[in-house]
């Protein structure tokens, strides 16, 4: 009975993320610009995780802040962990095994075309974890934005 228990709360915590993964990718598609996309997914991760983030591009000529959650700051420390993530096209910082003393996980945001920035999460809890599967919906939704904004 426990196993079959177990199993019906996986498939349900699947199809929920199935269900927001769709409503992002909806969103996301009907994007006029940039800055509606980042928009988006900023707003979904406050919606979905109530955590903090921030959206970093490539300008030609480094990663700059594109669009951050009220009242977010972003350090030049903050930047450099970004920088390496985005160079390394890896996941890095916060609860993560590279450089976990940062205050944001940053995931790199990709496309097609390669890495086009990287997307920044502050969960709510300092010094919380991030479950696996929060983890893989957050890189679901910055693959889902590499997606949207390599249109433009």
């Amino acid at each position: 009975i426990s196993r079959s228990h177990d199993y019906a709360i996986a498939i349900h915590a699947r199809e929920q993320e199935v269900s927001v993964l769709f409503s992002l990718a909806k969103k996301l598609t009907g994007a006029a610009d940039i800055a509606t996309v980042c928009s988006e997914l900023v707003t979904k991760i406050e919606e979905v995780f109530s955590w903090k983030s921030v959206i970093l591009l490539n300008d030609g000529k480094g990663l700059v802040v594109r669009l951050a959650s009220p009242g977010l700051e972003v350090t030049p420390d903050d930047i450099a962990v970004a920088s390496w993530a985005y160079s390394k096209n890896m996941v890095a910082g916060y609860d993560t095994d590279t450089l976990h003393a940062s205050r944001f996980r940053f995931i790199p945001i990709r496309s097609r075309r390669g890495v086009l920035g990287v997307l920044g999460i502050q969960p709510e809890e300092a010094g919380g974890i991030i479950p696996p599967e929060q983890g893989r919906t957050v890189e679901l939704f910055a693959d889902l934005a590499g997606l949207s904004i390599e249109r433009f």
